[in-house]
This record gives structure tokens, sequence and C-alpha cells, in this order.
């Protein structure tokens, strides 16, 4: 009985440090989707301000890239690629807001629900698209965005 206690020991302590890791981890995932939720919330910002270099500062410089419905396939843009369908848009709507209704992270993919609300043709439009990122390094390397015309 005596030679068990000291195993029994050495147990209770490894499984403690075990869970002290995997909290650690944790603590690290949520840290990092957090910060990216942040980040999300400022493209999006800039995105209200129409300041369309600012919204490419946020992918890295080749980022893949797929937006419905022009099709399923991932490509890299560039930066002024990103500009140039941006301010396509903002000039095809008139009062061009994008609102988040629903945003989750986890570490560094980010998911979230917006709408754009805009008028074409004179008419009030509201369209509801989701997105899907992945950070690096505070960076976009890779964007899906959804959304049905």
């Amino acid at each position: 009985m005596k030679n068990l206690l000291p195993v029994l020991m050495l147990c209770i302590l490894f499984f403690s440090c075990a869970d002290e890791k995997s909290n650690a981890k944790t603590d690290v995932r949520k840290e990092a989707g957090e910060k990216n939720i942040a980040l999300t919330r400022e493209l999006v910002a800039n995105m209200n301000k129409q300041d369309w270099k600012a919204v490419a500062a946020f992918y890295v410089d080749s980022p893949m890239m797929m937006t419905s419905p022009d099709g399923v396939e991932f490509k890299k843009s560039s930066h002024n690629e990103i500009i140039e369908q941006h301010t396509g848009l903002a000039n095809m709507i008139k009062d061009l807001r994008f609102d988040i209704t629903s945003i989750v992270a986890d570490s560094n993919r980010v998911a979230y629900e917006f709408t754009a609300t805009g008028i074409i043709n004179g008419r009030k439009n509201i369209m509801p698209l989701s997105c899907f990122a992945t950070f690096e390094n505070g960076k976009i390397t890779r964007d899906a965005t959804y959304f049905d015309e």
C-alpha cells in the first residue's frame, strides 16, 4: 500500500499538468479568435468608409479568394483586384453599407454573416452574405464569400 501512494501522486500530478496544457491551448485559440474578430470588424468599418486601399491591406499580397455566384473555385487575387472589385460594387450601389449580423471565430478562422444594403435603380436592396476567412499573422490568407443574387 505504501508503494501505491507515490504512484497515485505521480498520476494526479501528470493529469493535472496535462489539463493545464489543454487549458493554455484553449486560451491561445480563444485569444487568437477574439483578435481576428476585432480585425474583421475593423475590415467592415473600412468597407463602410469605402476606403478600398485600407480594405485590401487586411489581406496578404496574394490571398486565395472565392466569391459566389462567380464560381466555387478559389483563385489568387492581388490588392489591385480587391480594390477594383469593391470600387465597382460601390459605383453600382448608391449608399452602400455593410452590417455584421453574426460572427464567430476559432483561432485563425472567422465566420460571419453580414448584409450589404444600398440603392440600385432607385430601390433599396438588402443582400445577406456569409464569409469564411482564414487569418495568418493578422492578415487574411483565404476568403470565401457566399451570396445569392
